[in-house]
């Protein structure tokens, strides 16, 4: 099996979606960010034995869209923008969604926010030499 690579692409970018109900902040990008890397294993996990071992040749973009509630519970995941195709790309997409319904945010006074977090997916050999990083943006 080959040797393989999640890059976290530094962004997130709540959407429209997002409701005040008596919170007043939206979740600091830097947790957001700290929290999806401390889960980047799994997403590995799922990529390894979903994806890669049906395809080896599979690589791309599988963008992550939560919606996370004040409490820190993940109440709705849904693969957007999936730029990851080929054998093994659903299973991979469906794998990264079941386990991060069981992710947790910090609790606090925030708004119910709906947040993407895209996950570039790759062989180590077909990887940059270093992650690629886009600037945080809130709609």
């Amino acid at each position: 099996m080959p040797a393989f690579a999640v890059l976290l692409l530094l962004a997130t970018v709540p959407t429209a979606q997002s409701t005040r109900t008596g919170a007043d902040s939206l979740r600091a990008d830097r947790e957001i960010v700290e929290t999806a890397t401390r889960h980047a294993s799994t997403v590995r996990s799922c990529y390894e034995t979903e994806g890669l071992r049906r395809n080896p040749t599979l690589r791309g973009t599988l963008e992550l869209r939560l919606t996370i509630q004040a409490t820190g519970t993940v109440s709705a995941v849904e693969t957007a923008g999936r730029k990851l195709r080929g054998e093994g790309a659903s299973e991979v997409a469906l794998c990264v969604a079941t386990r991060a319904k069981h992710w947790r945010f910090a609790r606090g006074p925030y708004v119910v926010e709906t947040i993407t977090i895209p996950f570039v997916l790759q062989t180590a050999d077909s990887a940059p030499a270093a992650p690629v990083v886009r600037p945080s943006a809130r709609q």
